[in-house]
């Protein structure tokens, strides 16, 4: 007998244990959604559709700025008091517009790309709102001494079907195009169809999976929206988590267009350094869930948010003017480090913010919260489209000059073009969001400073002992070292 959306008053331990698995189960569902219609396959697929820089700043950013649709969650659950329906109705409607998403690019030639634009834009708009329910729902599912582990361990399983689907659409696509040019859009007409199916998958577990009653909203909507405002502590949160996601945003949705255009890697490539990255924070997830539970949020963030930001700097070395035979290998450390830092800024940062919103009023909360993120993280990609004609001709060097004689030699130390400026720009914007985290309370932690400092000094001692001969060895060993360091240190 199928499951109906009326809330359950109270769940055994046997049936929260029922439920979990089918969180987990629509975590691989909606991770094969998200690898297969989303990422460098969309960049990749737009950019076949000649869509412009700016175009695709605006596709990058119609993500993060369809969440300020997650207000409006708000004002629909105080009227029907059912997150589940909401959650399942707002997910089967929004993933259905990838249908004609893979199918229209075949039947016309006209504004095919404004269709596309605004496909995508109903189908984040619902997924917002689907989003916002879905959080306040598993805030009341998931015990909150389980979060960081539980979440980790979701993270990391579908991390590694997106790993696999990721490299097999990557491959099919590249043969496609070599093989078969005249088939490029049919193929993924077949790439986001099989989406979309997935997509009705995750929609069916969301259904099977029980939900607890909720407690009753405020009648007041403006009052409920104002509590998280009025409560210092996450006020200091929601000014971290917006400063920090226009500083990242700002340069990581044109990652895969810098490898693209500038590097002129094919699409395999792309795939696979995002797969390397993929690996490490499935690695490293389950390590900083447990971190995360035994000692905070706070302190993940601590040591992932930098690492994170150095990987972004590192990007403006990959070219001095141009590609040279470190490129490749600095690729490969910026995904690595990229990979284990990205491992535990967003399980840490979705941690933090269930942990700290009061559970009664946790979809105000959540909800303010998302609506500000994505204000500042949708605009960041489409300042970045739209500077990025501006920088287009603009370089910034710096050369060494030595003179022997009549003979002058000249060394390009740094060089700065167009997309380099916005990989600083977003290193130094980062550097002022690690300053905000510091205003951050989390309650029931322990040894949070002495953790920082073990962490901290172990991985600077693994640092001074990579040797010029051996570092490459040891760079491609680094997660694996890494893991082992800071696992002894549990």
């Amino acid at each position: 007998m199928l499951p109906s959306f009326k809330p359950a008053e109270t769940l055994s331990p046997e049936q929260q244990q029922k439920a979990l698995q089918w969180v987990l189960r629509d975590g691989l569902a909606a991770q094969a959604l998200t690898t297969l219609t989303g990422g460098a396959f969309l960049v990749s697929f737009a950019i076949l559709l000649g869509a412009s820089n700016a175009q695709i700043g605006l596709i990058a950013a119609i993500p993060t700025v369809a969440n300020i649709f997650q207000l409006s969650t708000v004002r629909i659950l105080r009227r029907i008091q059912n997150r589940k329906l909401l959650t399942v109705s707002a997910s089967f409607f929004g993933r259905l517009m990838y249908l004609p998403i893979a199918l229209l690019p075949l039947w016309l030639d006209m504004h095919v790309l404004s269709i596309v634009i605004l496909l995508l834009m109903l189908h984040h708009s619902l997924g917002a709102i689907s989003a916002g329910s879905w959080s306040a729902w598993m805030r009341d599912l998931i015990p909150g001494d389980r979060l960081g582990g539980f979440f980790s361990h979701r993270l990391a399983i579908s991390q590694t079907l997106g790993v696999v689907l990721s490299l097999a659409a990557a491959f099919s696509l590249d043969y496609v195009e070599l093989r078969l040019p005249d088939w490029q859009l049919e193929s993924y007409a077949w790439l986001f169809g099989a989406g979309a199916l997935c997509g009705m998958l995750s929609v069916y577990l969301l259904y099977r999976t029980p939900e607890p009653r909720m407690q009753p909203l405020e009648t007041d909507i403006f009052a409920l929206l104002r509590k998280p405002f009025q409560h210092l502590n996450f006020r200091n949160l929601i000014i971290y988590q917006a400063t920090w996601n226009f500083a990242v945003n700002l340069a990581a949705p044109f990652f895969t267009v810098y490898l693209l255009k500038r590097l002129d890697y094919s699409l395999t490539y792309v795939i696979a350094f995002t797969v390397l990255s993929q690996l490490c924070t499935i690695f490293f997830l389950r390590l900083w869930g447990r971190y995360a539970d035994t000692y905070s949020n706070k302190a993940v963030l601590g040591i992932c948010a930098p690492l994170y930001l150095f990987s972004i700097l590192l990007w403006t070395f990959t070219t001095l003017p141009d590609a040279y035979w470190f490129t490749l290998p600095l690729l490969v450390i910026i995904h690595i480090l990229g990979g284990i830092a990205t491992a535990g800024t967003s399980l840490a940062a979705s941690s933090i913010g269930l942990k700290l919103s009061p559970q009664g009023d946790a979809i105000a909360y959540l909800s303010v919260m998302s609506f500000i993120n994505s204000a500042s993280a949708g605009l960041a990609p489409i300042v970045g489209g739209l500077f990025a004609d501006f920088f287009l001709n603009k370089q910034l060097s710096f050369n060494i000059s030595w003179m022997s004689g009549e003979e002058l030699t000249v060394l390009n130390a740094l060089s700065f073009e167009q997309w380099d400026f916005f990989f600083v720009i977003s290193f130094l914007l980062g550097l002022y969001a690690l300053h905000r985290l510091a205003y951050i309370e989390e309650m029931g932690t322990k040894s949070e400073g002495k953790l920082l400092k073990e962490i901290r000094r172990e991985i600077q001692r693994e640092m001074q002992n990579l040797s010029t001969v051996s570092g490459l060895r040891s760079m491609v060993h680094l997660p694996f070292s890494l893991y082992q360091v800071l696992s002894k240190k549990k």
